[in-house]
C-alpha cells in the first residue's frame, strides 16, 4: 500500500485547527524525529531510560524509517506549519506507528489520527483495526473503542518493553450494529 496514492483519497478532518494530511517523501525527517522526541519524552513517564533508548535510539536508518512509512498509509496532523502527530496504517488494518509531538499531547492529534486510521481502514473495506499499543498510548485507544487482548512482552535491542494487542472491531455502512 502506497502512503502517498491511498492517502490523497481521504478528506481533510479539522479539530480545532488541527488538520490531517496526507504523508509526503519530505515529511520522513520530521517524523522520525518526532517519533524519537515522543519516545525518549512522553514515553519516558511508562519506561525506563534504558528502555526507551532501545526503542528510539540515537543512530536510526533514515531510509528504512522512509521505506517503511512509503508501504503503508501514513497521516500527518497538523496544527498550523507544525507537524503534531502522525499515524501508519499497513494494508491489514494494522495501525503499525502512531506518534504525537510532545508539545502536542492533550490536544485532540492523536484522536484525530486514529480516526483517520479508522477512515482509512474503512475506506479499503478492512473488518477491524489492530494494533501493538505502548502503556503510555493504551488509555487512548482504550478511549477510542480498542479493546486490548493481550499483554506483550517484546525483546528490543537487550531490553524487554511491555506493549498490548489491541483491536477494535469496524462496522461498515448498511452492517447492522
Amino acid at each position: 500500500m502506497s502512503g502517498g496514492t491511498r492517502a490523497r483519497s481521504f478528506k481533510l478532518h479539522l479539530k480545532n485547527s488541527l488538520a490531517l494530511r496526507p504523508f509526503a517523501p519530505e515529511d520522513v525527517g520530521p517524523l522520525m524525529a518526532l517519533f524519537r522526541d515522543s519516545v525518549r519524552k512522553v514515553a519516558r513517564r511508562d519506561y525506563s531510560d534504558e528502555q526507551v533508548r532501545a526503542w528510539a535510539p540515537d543512530e536510526m536508518d533514515i531510509a528504512a524509517f522512509g521505506a517503511r512509512l512509503g508501504r503503508q498509509t501514513v497521516l500527518v496532523a497538523i496544527e498550523g506549519e507544525a507537524i503534531a502527530g502522525f499515524a501508519a496504517l499497513d494494508g491489514q488494518g494494522h495501525i503499525d506507528l502512531l506518534f504525537v509531538h510532545p508539545d502536542h499531547q492533550r490536544k485532540g492529534a492523536g484522536r484525530l489520527l486514529l480516526q483517520g486510521m479508522e477512515d482509512a481502514a474503512r475506506a479499503t473495506g478492512l473488518p477491524r483495526l489492530s494494533a501493538h499499543v505502548s502503556l503510555t498510548a493504551r488509555p487512548l485507544f482504550e478511549a477510542m473503542g480498542f479493546a486490548a487482548l493481550a499483554a506483550r512482552q517484546v525483546p528490543l535491542r537487550g531490553q524487554i518493553l511491555t506493549n498490548f494487542r489491541m483491536e477494535k472491531p469496524l462496522q461498515t455502512p448498511g452492517q447492522p450494529s
